[in-house]
């Protein structure tokens, strides 16, 4: 593997698990699970949350883009298409609170690439598992209005252990070193 992108993987994968155990903290925040002594409920670590977002979701595809195709494009550019409308000010002023359509469109930019995942074995079934499983919780969450905050729990967790999993990949597979098959048996 080229040094470049190994040091790419390395990146994306510390990006995955930042953004897992970030993601997970704010939503036990926002629910009282943890102390928020800023009583902002951790607001300002969205922008850096979308940014790991990135970095990790680019890493998966390019380590997994020749098992996962064409579904594999499409959902990293549904994730990017997310993360853009949650950040730009322009989709704020147009849709007055981007929020829903931004984080459908992470959503299910994960649970397609998820879904690829587990079909082509492209990484461990598990992480393709929890990125469905977030989908699916978010939109139980809105069937369930009575039980959305619950959910939404659940899914935030599905969604960081999911990271964190694509993280350890990620960072297992940068370290991995080609077999040299020219050099001869003892």
């Amino acid at each position: 593997m080229p040094p470049f992108r190994a040091i790419g993987l390395r990146v994306a994968g510390l990006a995955a698990v930042m953004c897992g155990v970030l993601r997970l903290g704010v939503e036990l925040a926002a629910n009282g699970v943890l102390p928020d002594a800023s009583g902002t409920g951790f607001a300002h670590l969205y922008p850096v949350i979308d940014a790991l977002i990135v970095l990790a979701v680019v890493g998966v595809y390019v380590q997994t883009r020749t098992r996962t195709g064409a579904a594999g494009v499409i959902g990293l550019l549904m994730v990017l298409a997310g993360v853009i409308v949650l950040r730009t000010r322009a989709f704020s002023e147009m849709l007055g609170d981007p929020y829903a359509l931004g984080a459908a469109l992470v959503a299910g930019g994960m649970a397609l690439t998820g879904a690829m995942l587990v079909a082509r074995k492209a990484m461990p079934t598990w992480i393709g598992a929890l990125w469905m499983a977030t989908f699916g919780l978010a939109l139980l969450s809105l069937i369930f209005p009575e039980q959305a905050r619950l959910l939404r729990l659940l899914a935030a967790t599905c969604f960081a252990a999911g990271m964190i999993g694509a993280g350890g990949a990620l960072l297992a597979s940068a370290n991995t070193r080609p077999i040299n098959r020219t050099r001869k048996a003892r």
